[in-house]
């Protein structure tokens, strides 16, 4: 009988990746309906857009609708951060180009993530944004936050 040296490795390999396709449509799933509640209870049409990607990011924009940054203000958020996903999409595997976009997209999702939670939970702002950022969890967060009346 032939076994393989590589066999477990392989049965590793597979379980690792449907756990991590698992984790992914269950943190796809909660974003969605996070984000469509919070747009719902904002009174924004359309909010199936939750689950189309590049338009959530649309939805994110009307809901956060301006950031600051420094004395920078950033308005109609709903139009820069679509646009920002799909310029990171098409450029980001450009070397030095796609780098700085990256980066630039990510200290601006910092910045609209930690103006979001501090519209519902200003006083847990800075943890849900320090933990989105460094642990990937802002759909636990936005899910978290879906029933939430905007304070801020």
């Amino acid at each position: 009988m032939y076994r393989s040296f590589y066999g477990p490795y392989i049965m590793a390999g597979a379980v690792g990746t449907t756990f991590a396709v698992i984790i992914g449509i269950v943190a796809y799933v909660l974003f969605a309906l996070g984000l469509m509640k919070l747009a719902q209870n904002k009174g924004i049409e359309n909010a199936w857009l939750a689950w189309i990607p590049i338009a959530n990011f649309y939805l994110l924009g009307r809901i956060v609708e301006t950031v600051n940054i420094g004395t920078w203000e950033i308005p109609r958020l709903e139009i820069v951060l679509p646009i920002s996903v799909a310029a990171v999409m098409l450029l980001g595997g450009v070397r030095v180009l796609g780098f700085l976009l990256l980066i630039a997209f990510a200290v601006l999702m910092g910045f609209v993530l930690h103006r979001l939670f501090s519209k519902y939970r200003p006083d847990q702002a800075v943890l849900y944004t320090v933990l989105s950022i460094v642990l990937g969890l802002v759909w636990v967060f936005i899910f978290i936050i879906r029933n939430d009346k905007e304070i801020a």
